[in-house]
């Protein structure tokens, strides 16, 4: 399984647009423009660690600045924004589309087909010996 790259469909292979991508992020479901396939949308294992060198990373910039440096400066302000600019980019290719499973509960016997109720002696034969209130 790849850890980063487009988006595809798993039933036609067809890659994924960037900006549709970018709103998949925080959807559930996917429906494939050229097949119309359903699938699930799940964020790769690298999303969480990249959050995590992002958060550190973005820390040691700031104690750093501001250790060497009596003021903070715009530099430095954005310096400490870029790690998470750059996540917010690579989060972009950890999107994966799935094909949904479904399962069946093991104990449950089949059903079977259901089939109209018999008929009792109250229930006309047809439909002109009913009345309309």
């Amino acid at each position: 399984m790849k850890m980063f790259g487009r988006a595809v469909c798993p039933y036609c292979g067809q890659k994924v647009n960037l900006m549709m991508t970018w709103g998949l992020r925080r959807r559930g479901e996917y429906r494939c423009q050229k097949c119309r396939g359903i699938s699930n949308v799940i964020l790769s294992s690298a999303v969480l660690i990249s959050a995590f060198v992002a958060i550190i990373l973005s820390a040691l910039i700031l104690m750093g600045t501001m250790f060497w440096l009596e003021t903070p400066t715009l530099w430095s302000v954005l310096a400490v924004l870029a790690p998470f600019l750059v996540f917010y980019i690579l989060s972009l290719f950890c999107v994966q589309l799935k094909k949904p499973v479904l399962r069946r509960a093991e104990n449950t016997p089949p059903q079977a087909p259901r089939t109209m109720p018999p008929k009792t002696e109250n229930q006309p034969e047809d439909l002109s010996q009913t009345r309309v209130l």
